[in-house]
């Protein structure tokens, strides 16, 4: 009999030596172990499932060439200043680095910004509808302006990214709503189009006015040719920017809505599994602090 109860209490103490002593702390707390885990893994669902989805439009571009670089004034001897003064000589590679600036620039974002009122769309959650005033958040009293607007609109809703091998520029657009997110990648990219396009029509009326004060001084006949030639390649580009509605990108894939359920936020899967592994974590934490606590005590009480 003494035999027998000495056998299992060597046994018992072989297996606690054998355990690591975090898994000993473990199991000797398992029922706290077990409940923060269950914490976790429902506050963790509670956000895959009732966060609000957020959907991603895609548009995909292609730079237009170069509007410039059919201008005749490279090889035209006396006419180098003049083009210089009249803007020739624009590669292409300067044209998609200019469109592409301008879609990502925060003028260009803030006067978006402004014209579909997103300040109080952005901060909706601060925006006091019923009574029209901003409610202070946890972290600042301020209201919302529009550049704060401007750097969660930059960070979070538009994304541009270009593909150097094939020229191709993606611009992608995160928000609630799947069919508004796509139609703002579409206006977006016609905003795009409509500034540089009336910008180009504005320096050809420039440039020709220029180039039209020049030929009257032009002192020689070679001169005057090479001077009428190039106003009309402003003329031919001018018309050509009017009628053409894809001055700086084409459209190659329009945004278009996704499906209700092809949303990129909350990913469900990643929050259902890094529920409970951090809740074990935390877990951990807590138990180890708790020990190191509680020998420090007994430490002092010594």
């Amino acid at each position: 009999m003494c035999s027998s109860v000495a056998m299992s209490a060597a046994s018992e103490v072989l297996d606690e030596a054998a355990q690591p002593p975090v898994l000993q702390l473990v199991l000797s707390h398992r029922v706290l172990v077990i409940a923060i885990v269950l914490v976790f893994t429902a506050a963790a669902a509670g956000a895959a499932f009732l966060s609000t989805p957020v959907y991603r439009a895609n548009v995909v571009v292609l730079p237009v060439q170069s509007r410039g670089s059919e201008l005749p004034l490279g090889s035209v001897g006396n006419l180098g200043s003049l083009g210089a003064l009249a803007g020739l000589g624009v590669n292409a590679s300067r044209d998609t680095v200019e469109a592409v600036a301008l879609l990502q620039s925060r003028d260009f974002a803030e006067k978006f910004i402004r014209d579909h009122d997103l300040v109080h769309r952005i901060f909706a959650d601060r925006w006091d509808a019923p009574h029209s005033t901003w409610r202070p958040g946890w972290w600042s009293s301020a209201e919302p302006t529009v550049y704060d607007a401007y750097r969660f609109f930059d960070r979070h809703i538009r994304h541009v990214s270009e593909d150097r091998k094939t020229g191709l520029v993606t611009l992608a657009v995160d928000w609630t709503d799947a069919a508004e997110g796509a139609r703002w990648a579409n206006e977006m990219i016609e905003r795009v189009n409509e500034a540089l396009r009336q910008r180009a029509i504005r320096e050809a009326d420039a440039s020709i006015e220029l180039l039209t004060n020049e030929l009257k001084s032009a002192s020689t006949v070679e001169l005057r040719d090479a001077i009428a030639r190039t106003i009309e390649t402003y003329v031919k580009s001018r018309t050509l920017s009017k009628v053409r509605p894809d001055y700086a990108f084409k459209v190659i894939d329009p945004g278009n809505p996704t499906g209700p359920k092809d949303f990129i936020r909350p990913q469900r899967a990643l929050y259902l599994i890094s529920g409970p592994v951090v809740g074990f974590l935390f877990a951990l934490f807590v138990l180890i602090s708790i020990q190191f606590i509680t020998r420090q005590w007994n430490l002092t009480r010594i």
